[in-house]
């Protein structure tokens, strides 16, 4: 699926267990999706989360709407590289925001792209476990790769 992938623990500075517990619930839904394992992301998301599309142009609302959309992305491109960063986390109580930044090249259509931007995440704990209740992917600018 991937020439390269590669992912930050996002572990390090975690100050608390909540904060910790948020970082490792980010890092194994990322490493879920990029190991192609779709139907697994099931446990990440409750059922009824909301996906801001880029640019807030279209919202996604439920689980399954939301799992859809990485598993169009990956029937459709091919992933070159995506790097993830160490996430910024802030809790507050039960809720965290997880603000991830990335790098990314990707083909789709026979055309490279290469960019970054950030996927920011709310997440709400429930019983002990983390899971997405709000996500924006903050794509910034792309270019085309010339090959």
């Amino acid at each position: 699926m991937s020439e390269r992938t590669q992912m930050a623990d996002g572990l390090s500075g975690a100050s608390d267990d909540a904060t910790r517990a948020v970082a490792e619930t980010v890092r194994r839904l990322n490493a879920t999706w990029l190991h192609g394992n779709i139907d697994d992301l099931v446990e990440f998301f409750e059922p009824d989360v909301v996906l801001a599309a880029p640019g807030f142009v279209q919202r996604l609302v439920g689980r399954d709407a939301l799992i859809d959309s990485y598993r169009n992305f990956l029937d459709q491109a091919t992933l070159h590289h995506f790097e993830l960063f160490e996430a910024s986390i802030h809790v507050f109580g039960g809720t965290a925001v997880a603000t991830c930044p990335y790098e990314t090249e990707y083909s789709v259509g026979g055309q490279r792209w290469k960019g970054d931007g950030h996927d920011v995440l709310v997440l709400l704990e429930k019983e002990g476990t983390w899971r997405v209740v709000w996500r924006h992917l903050a794509a910034g600018p792309e270019e085309e790769v010339v090959e």
